[in-house]
């Protein structure tokens, strides 16, 4: 008989073996579960804005987020906020905060460092979107040579379900020369969208032709709910509408007020076509 003591028997035998191991990286989600956003220019920084405490510092980030899927409500805390560069090669003036479809923008939030971050006041806790990039007006149209064209642009993909609440949006510039909708829509220009906008300041915008405040066009519906237009400027010979021009648009207002607008020719408001 025959014993084997040096190997294994042929069934015993081992034999090379594969494992595939799959590692799963879990990246953090912004925002909570409520998808709301926070920003706050006072908040420590490097946050998510999953919170006030982890608050982002610049609302563009939180556009980002939004658009990204990370929420649909930016929950904005009192200060001043300005957008970014969006062209290349690069113009400083171009900059502008670009809606986000089905996002709500809520201003006037206490905010970090408040005993209750959460109360929300747009009178006390005033949320200004500028476009004083430099941070150097004196209001209200002085040292503004370097300020964006626009504050806020909206185009046709922006339906009633993106909403504006208690901002104020102030300082934008469109006097661009022969640059078409760089002088029109200081505040915000609004090219075939339908945003809501519900107690929102228009103040200390200007443009060189129409709609120093607002400018729409392009079968815009924008619906707007006491709102107000004050202290903006159409400031060429031929101005139109220091608060709001309307092209081929059909605009909702409720409850709207326009106090010391100027122009050339009519300072608050101005309707052009069905």
């Amino acid at each position: 008989m025959n014993i084997m003591v040096s190997g294994w028997p042929e069934p015993l035998r081992p034999r090379h073996c594969f494992i595939s191991i799959v590692v799963l990286i879990l990246l953090p989600v912004v925002g909570n579960a409520n998808g709301q956003i926070h920003v706050d220019a006072d908040a420590p920084g490097g946050g998510d804005g999953s919170s006030w405490a982890l608050a982002f510092q610049d609302l563009q980030m939180a556009l980002d987020a939004a658009a990204g899927g990370g929420g649909d409500e930016v929950r904005i805390a009192a200060g001043t906020y300005v957008p970014s560069v969006l062209s290349s090669p690069p113009d400083g003036r171009s900059a502008t905060f670009q809606l986000v479809d089905g996002v709500m923008l809520a201003g006037g939030y206490a905010g970090f460092g408040e005993p209750d971050p959460d109360l929300r006041d747009p009178a006390l806790f005033e949320t200004r979107l500028s476009g004083d990039l430099a941070g150097n007006d004196i209001p209200p149209f002085f040292n503004n040579g370097e300020n964006a064209y626009h504050v806020l642009i909206c185009g046709n993909t922006i339906t009633s379900a993106t909403i504006l609440d208690g901002l104020v949006i102030t300082a934008g510039r469109a006097n661009g020369g022969g640059e078409g909708e760089r002088d029109q829509g200081g505040g915000m220009r609004n090219s075939g969208g339908s945003p809501s906008l519900d107690n929102c300041i228009f103040r200390h915008n200007v443009a060189r032709k129409e709609g120093a405040g607002m400018y729409n066009t392009s079968g815009a519906k924008p619906s707007l709910t006491s709102c107000v237009f004050r202290e903006n400027a159409a400031n060429s010979f031929s101005g139109q509408a220091g608060g709001m021009y309307n092209l081929l648009s059909d605009v909702t207002m409720i409850d709207c007020t326009f106090v010391a607008n100027t122009a050339s020719d009519v300072g608050a408001l101005f309707n052009q076509g069905d």
